[in-house]
C-alpha cells in the first residue's frame, strides 16, 4: 500500500514544479515578489570614487653610478664612506699606480713652468721702465737726447735738480758730534758776505774717523731752504746752537743740492716722445720721456704662447694621471657602497665604489597588456612601503616601457614610478619593497552604488530600483568610472533611491553579466 502512495505522489510533484515554472516566467510581478523575499536594497548616495591599478616592486635610484679605476695599483686613500654626500667631480678614492712613468716627466715640467713664469713676470714688470718718469719736483737741467733717437740701458739722458733744498755736511769734533739731535737749529756763514742763514739737523753720524792730525771726527747733515739766492758749491762755515752758545766747526764745507739726480736711460730702444726741455719745472713722477723697442714686446709675446702651450700639455698629463690614479665622483649623490680598503692591491677596471642619486627614488611595477593603456605619464600615485607602516608616500608615473615582458602568455609592461620628494621619502632604502596604486581616473561627489547593483545586457546598464511601495522596477542607468568596489552613476538615478544589491541572487533577473563585464565612460 505504502509503495502505491510513492508512486503516485512523485507524478504530482512534478507536475506542480512544471507548473510553477510557467506561472513563474509568464507573470513577472509573482516573479519579483519570490525574489523580494531574499533581494536585500542599498541607498544611493554621493561619495569620491577612483580608479587605479596596483602592482609591488623594490625602490631604486633613479641613477646609480658604478665607480671602476683605469690601471692597476695599490689603494693609498679611501676619501669617502658608505652614507657620505658627495658632489660630481669630488675625489673619492686615490691609488699609486704600480708603473707611474710620468710622474719625473711632471716634476721636471712643474719647475720649468715656475722658471719660465718668473722669468716672464719680471719683463713685464720692467716695461714699466719704458716710461722715463721724474724721481722728485725739480728742475730739468740740458736734456741730452731728443725723439727718434736709438738709446741704451745705461745712457745719460738729463739732470733733475730740486733747488728749493740744499745741504751741508760738515765734520765736528766727535764729542760735539754726540751733543747733537735732530732737529737742531744750526747756522750757516756764507764765506765772502758773511751772510748768516739758518739750518736744522737732519742726520748725525758719530761712528766717527780720525784726520791725518790725529782729530777725531763724525758728520753732521744739516739742510736749509733756498731763498733763492743759493746756489750749489757756495763755501760756509757751518755751527751748531747749544744752550750753553754755538759750536763752530773748523772745517769750511760746500752747499750741495739736496735732491740732484742723474736721470739714466733703464732700457734699450727708441726714444718714441720727448715732453720736457731745459730749465723746465716738473713735478714727482711727471712722464718726462717714452722708449718704444717692439723686439722686447715680441719676446714677450712668444713667451707667454711657450709658456700657455707647456701649461696646457701639464694640464693634460695631470689629467691623465688623476684619471689614473684618482676615482672620481662621475655624478652628485650618496656613496652607498665601497669594496676597496686603503693599502689593497687591486687590478685595473674594478668596481671599487657605487654612488646613488638618494633624492631621486623611483619604482618600477608591471602591469599587464589589457590595462597598459590606460596608464599616461604624469598620472598620480600611491606608494606604500612595509617597512615604514602608516605612512602613504606620493609620486608620478615618469615612464611606459614600450616594449613588452611575455611570461606564462601574459605580456606585462614596466611603469616607472617617481617618488616624490618629502621628509618621509628620506627614511627610504634602495631595495625596499613597495606597494604602489596608480590613480588612472578619480570623481569627487559624485552619485555612487556598489558595484554588484549593477548589469549590463549589450550596451545597456540597469539596476533593480525599489520604489516606496515596496515594488522592484528595472531602471536604465549611465554608468561613469567603475572602481573594484564601485560604480559611478552619471544619470538614471537620484540620491537616495533604493537600489537592489544583486550580490546575493546575481545572474537571477533576465540575461544580465558578472560585474567585471562592466565598463565605465572613456577618459
Amino acid at each position: 500500500m505504502e509503495k502505491k502512495y510513492f508512486i503516485i505522489i512523485i507524478p504530482i510533484l512534478i507536475l506542480v514544479t512544471i507548473g510553477t515554472f510557467f506561472y513563474l516566467k509568464g507573470n513577472s510581478n509573482a516573479s519579483i515578489e519570490i525574489i523580494d523575499e531574499i533581494q536585500n536594497t542599498v541607498p544611493v548616495q554621493r561619495g569620491d570614487i577612483e580608479m587605479s591599478i596596483s602592482g609591488s616592486g623594490n625602490i631604486q635610484s633613479k641613477l646609480i653610478k658604478e665607480l671602476t679605476n683605469r690601471k692597476a695599483g695599490t689603494i693609498v686613500e679611501v676619501l669617502s664612506q658608505e652614507g657620505d654626500k658627495v658632489n660630481k667631480g669630488d675625489k673619492i678614492i686615490e691609488l699609486r699606480s704600480i708603473t707611474d712613468e710620468d710622474n719625473d716627466s711632471i716634476i721636471e715640467s712643474n719647475l720649468q713652468i715656475y722658471e719660465e713664469e718668473n722669468e716672464l713676470r719680471k719683463l713685464k714688470e720692467d716695461i714699466e721702465k719704458f716710461t722715463v718718469r721724474a724721481p722728485f719736483t725739480g728742475i730739468v737741467g740740458e736734456v741730452n737726447h731728443k725723439k727718434n733717437d736709438e738709446v741704451s740701458k745705461g745712457q745719460d739722458f738729463v739732470d733733475i735738480i730740486d733747488k728749493s733744498t740744499l745741504k751741508i755736511i760738515a765734520p765736528f769734533n766727535k764729542s760735539i758730534a754726540e751733543k747733537a739731535f735732530l732737529g737742531q737749529r744750526a747756522e750757516i756763514l756764507l764765506k765772502g758776505n758773511l751772510q748768516k742763514i739758518e739750518g736744522k739737523v737732519t742726520n748725525i753720524n758719530t761712528e766717527g774717523y780720525g784726520t791725518e792730525n790725529g782729530e777725531l771726527l763724525g758728520n753732521v747733515t744739516i739742510e736749509l731752504k733756498n731763498e733763492g739766492a743759493l746756489v750749489e758749491g757756495l763755501k760756509a762755515q757751518v755751527g751748531l746752537v747749544f744752550d750753553f752758545g754755538v759750536s763752530y766747526t773748523n772745517k769750511i764745507v760746500k752747499l750741495e743740492w739736496k735732491n740732484k739726480e742723474k736721470i739714466k736711460f733703464q732700457m734699450d730702444g727708441k726714444i718714441q716722445e720727448v715732453y720736457i726741455k731745459n730749465g723746465q719745472k716738473v713735478n714727482k713722477d711727471d712722464i718726462i720721456a717714452k722708449i718704444i723697442n717692439e723686439d722686447y714686446m715680441k719676446n714677450i709675446e712668444i713667451k707667454e704662447k711657450r709658456l700657455t702651450n707647456k701649461k696646457i700639455k701639464l694640464k693634460d698629463n695631470n689629467s691623465k694621471r688623476e684619471l689614473n690614479n684618482i676615482v672620481l665622483a662621475p655624478i652628485s649623490g650618496t656613496v652607498v657602497k665601497v669594496n676597496v680598503v686603503e693599502g689593497e692591491n687591486i687590478a685595473s677596471d674594478k668596481v671599487v665604489a657605487k654612488i646613488a642619486d638618494l633624492d631621486n627614488l623611483e619604482i618600477t611595477i608591471p602591469v599587464d597588456e589589457l590595462n597598459i593603456l590606460k596608464v599616461k605619464e604624469e598620472q598620480e600615485a600611491f606608494i606604500k612601503v612595509p617597512a615604514i607602516e602608516g605612512i602613504e608616500l606620493k609620486g608620478k608615473v615618469t615612464k611606459i616601457a614600450q616594449i613588452g615582458d611575455v611570461q606564462n602568455g601574459i605580456t606585462k609592461y614596466n611603469v616607472t614610478i617617481k617618488i616624490a620628494d618629502s621628509d618621509q621619502a628620506k627614511n627610504l632604502r634602495i631595495g625596499m619593497n613597495a606597494n604602489v596604486r596608480i590613480v588612472l581616473a578619480s570623481r569627487k561627489n559624485v552619485l555612487i552604488v556598489p558595484i554588484a547593483c549593477v548589469k549590463k545586457e549589450d550596451d545597456r546598464y540597469f539596476v533593480n530600483v525599489k520604489d516606496e511601495n515596496e515594488e522592484v522596477k528595472m531602471v536604465d542607468v549611465q554608468v561613469g568610472l567603475v572602481s573594484n568596489d564601485y560604480a559611478e552613476i552619471i544619470s538614471g538615478l537620484k540620491e537616495g533611491d533604493s537600489v537592489v544589491n544583486n550580490s546575493n541572487y546575481a545572474d537571477s533577473y533576465g540575461s544580465q553579466n558578472g560585474e567585471d563585464e562592466l565598463e565605465g565612460v572613456e577618459f
